[in-house]
């Protein structure tokens, strides 16, 4: 059984990146640094997701990763970015 889509993906937002860190450290997690074990067996390593799409889409997408974000160290961060590639005009 294929896994369900990723709740951007249903949301459909222009596209996701996401990385994990080998370790990572938290000043308020205590149990965010996870030396002695292999990063694939950890329960909860430092992970990073870039969303990038219009900021409207952004916002309306933050209360249905609100439990993610109230239940962990993680937080949000919204930053304004121009987009650069073969078909972008500047």
């Amino acid at each position: 059984m294929p896994a369900p889509d990723p709740p951007a993906r249903r949301e459909g937002l222009a596209g996701a990146s996401v990385f994990h860190g080998v370790t990572g450290f938290c000043a308020g997690d205590p149990k965010a640094r996870h030396p002695g074990r292999a990063p694939h067996l950890r329960d909860h390593g430092p992970c990073l997701v870039i969303i990038v799409d219009d900021e409207r889409r952004l916002h309306s997408f933050l209360p249905r990763v609100a439990d993610v974000l109230g239940e962990t160290a993680a937080v949000a961060t919204l930053d304004q970015v121009r987009i650069h590639g073969p078909d972008s005009a500047g």
